[in-house]
């Protein structure tokens, strides 16, 4: 707890359980997309061999046995698009 927080010069805010503010949503969807989605490579590229393993890896249990989405309709930018698509669009 900040300072300003301890002595009631700057409201704190409650836990958001039910919900997510718009602030929260977006901080949530930057870890993802930099922790995860930022080493989903296509097979085969040069810049990251280790991301290969990672693509495998949610194509097959994330996209295709959690989503139950198909998986030889995927690519990697359109991961990105459409986890995006779902994640915003969830209440």
């Amino acid at each position: 707890m900040n300072f300003s927080e301890r002595y009631g010069f700057k409201l704190t805010k409650d836990i958001q359980i039910e919900s997510m503010d718009k602030e929260l949503r977006t901080s949530l969807w930057n870890l993802i997309y930099n922790y995860f989605l930022e080493f989903i490579r296509t097979p085969n590229s040069i810049r990251n061999r280790g991301g290969n393993e990672f693509y495998y890896f949610f194509r097959n249990e994330v996209w295709g046995q959690h989503l139950k989405q198909p998986v030889d309709e995927l690519r990697p930018m359109y991961i990105r698009n459409q986890l995006r698509s779902i994640y915003f669009g969830l209440d």
